[in-house]
């Protein structure tokens, strides 16, 4: 499950998303944006890409790999750790 980063704040103003990290800003997009709320929440992958589709009118299959690349995105930024599920 990504787990956000506590270094990180999101900001928004209007329609633009930002997250910030000490000195660094990257504006994000709506797809970035849902994944780094559902981040927040605790929610696994999958669940992100379901609210994902649902949310933004995408197939599940489409709004999986969305999902996927925006988490790998933040994940090499720094903006979010993968810690793995334990059963």
């Amino acid at each position: 499950m990504p787990e956000p980063s506590w270094e990180v704040r999101r900001r928004r103003y209007g329609e633009h998303r930002w997250l910030v990290r000490h000195n660094e800003v990257y504006e994000i997009d709506d797809i970035t944006d849902a994944v780094w709320l559902g981040c927040g929440e605790g929610l696994t992958i999958g669940v992100i890409a379901q609210r994902v589709a649902a949310d933004h009118g995408f197939s599940l299959p489409e709004a999986m790999g969305m999902t996927a690349r925006a988490v790998r995105a933040l994940a090499h930024l720094g903006l979010v750790r993968l810690n793995q599920v334990q059963d």
